[in-house]
């Protein structure tokens, strides 16, 4: 009797295919409880889909608000002052920038790239530290949008307003210069200073 298998059921067993004579009739053919089953099968499924997918969302919502590192691939030299330089090249990564960073060190900043050189505007949506925002056209500072904290030139601090007000360099430039809030005074910044900006020979591998 070993191999004997047991006869496969046709019918598998489940709360809406069990036949009245098998339990009391008082509550199988009670339609509400046979609904009442139909919902709690649904109600089943949908708590495995959500259980499944729960950490692909999860990880989504997580990397949204991650901030971006990219590697240092140029740099700012600045009378005798050298600036390392991220470089944000898509228009997805100029799209996050700085956003989510709570600290960027004195001696780097990010730079985007804008070629042919356009009009461009910026905003501080998502960005929690003060910046100072330089507008270049071929090496030479065109506008300058500052932190809060000065009030020599018009000020670009973190937004915490909807919507957030938008910086415009105001005339096609092909570089933007992002540096720590400060920067500018410290090192003598104005409308007209010259920055050369050269690219690194060695660019390092993005992690």
């Amino acid at each position: 009797m070993s191999n004997l298998k047991p006869p496969k059921s046709t019918h598998p067993i489940s709360f809406t295919n069990l036949k009245p004579q098998s339990l009391n009739s008082r509550f199988i053919g009670n339609p509400w409880i046979n609904q009442a089953a139909k919902n709690l099968d649904r109600i089943g499924w949908i708590l495995g889909i959500l259980l499944v997918l729960a950490p692909v969302f999860l990880t989504l919502l997580s990397s949204i608000h991650q901030p971006q590192s990219l590697p240092i691939s140029a740099k700012a030299l600045v009378g005798n002052q050298v600036i390392e330089l991220e470089v944000a090249r898509t228009p997805q990564q100029q799209a996050v920038g700085l956003m989510y960073r709570t600290d960027l060190p004195a001696n780097r900043g990010m730079l985007f790239l804008f070629h042919p050189p356009q009009t461009v505007n910026f905003w501080m949506k998502n960005v929690q530290i003060h910046l100072d925002i330089l507008f270049l056209k071929d090496g030479v500072v065109k506008a300058i949008r500052l932190t809060a904290r000065f009030a020599i030139a018009p000020k670009a601090p973190p937004c915490t307003t909807t919507p957030c007000p938008t910086y415009s360099s105001g005339i096609p430039v092909n570089h933007v210069l992002e540096l720590r809030g400060g920067q500018v005074e410290r090192l003598g910044l104005k409308i007209g200073s010259r920055i050369t900006i050269q690219p690194l020979n060695h660019i390092p591998q993005q992690k």
